[in-house]
């Protein structure tokens, strides 16, 4: 005879595909600009479908499916509230070390072709030696910084231009990056920004 596997082994096959998939699903979130609870949430989310299958299969058959769908519950209601935090609470949290205001200054540089060519003379002329030609954080300086500098297409999304234009004018503690306040106008440092943006567009 046959032995059927029981629901709690269901539930751990379960658990050890969602995180199988950790990974892929990390990769692309962080690729396409995702802030890191929204992919947390987004794998939740899997988990509690997988979970909603295996107490939809137990009710069905007539046998334990409470526990599954307990789980299902708990990943649904993690899930949400993780994407609830990710796009209200989080997004409006800057990273150390700038200032609360710096989350709402907007760019008043023109969105121009124009305006990202400057940026990326600026770019090319005092950033790519670090953060390399396309932003990857691989430039000629990067191997002997560490912190090594960071990847501006994944990290770029993640924050507001405010913010970028911040560490761009003062610098990050504790790392490589200068403040290049003294050595660039206003204008060329929210041209940078724009620059910035475009650099880490999907597209490019």
């Amino acid at each position: 005879m046959v032995r059927r596997p029981a629901p709690v082994e269901l539930m751990l096959l379960a658990t050890v595909l969602i995180w199988a998939l950790n990974f892929t699903v990390t990769r692309y979130a962080l690729t396409h600009g995702w802030h890191p609870l929204a992919y947390s949430a987004l794998r939740y989310s899997a988990g509690a479908l997988l979970f909603a299958v295996l107490a939809f299969v137990g009710w069905y058959r007539h046998r334990a499916w409470r526990r599954p769908a307990a789980a299902g519950g708990v990943m649904a209601a993690l899930s949400a509230a993780m994407f609830t935090v990710a796009f209200t609470v989080a997004v409006n949290v800057p990273t150390y070390g700038v200032p609360f205001t710096a989350r709402f200054a907007s760019n008043p540089t023109p969105d121009t072709p124009e305006t990202v060519a400057a940026g990326k003379a600026t770019y090319d002329r005092l950033c790519s030696v670090c953060h390399g030609a396309l932003g990857r954080g691989d430039g000629p300086a990067a191997f002997t910084m560490n912190p090594r500098p960071l990847d501006l297409k994944v990290h770029v999304p993640l924050h507001a231009p405010g913010e970028h234009f911040h560490w761009i004018s003062e610098g990050i503690p504790a790392t490589a990056m200068p403040g290049w306040r003294a050595q660039l106008s206003e204008t060329e440092r929210w041209q940078l920004v724009r620059y910035l943006y475009a650099l880490a567009a999907p597209s490019r």
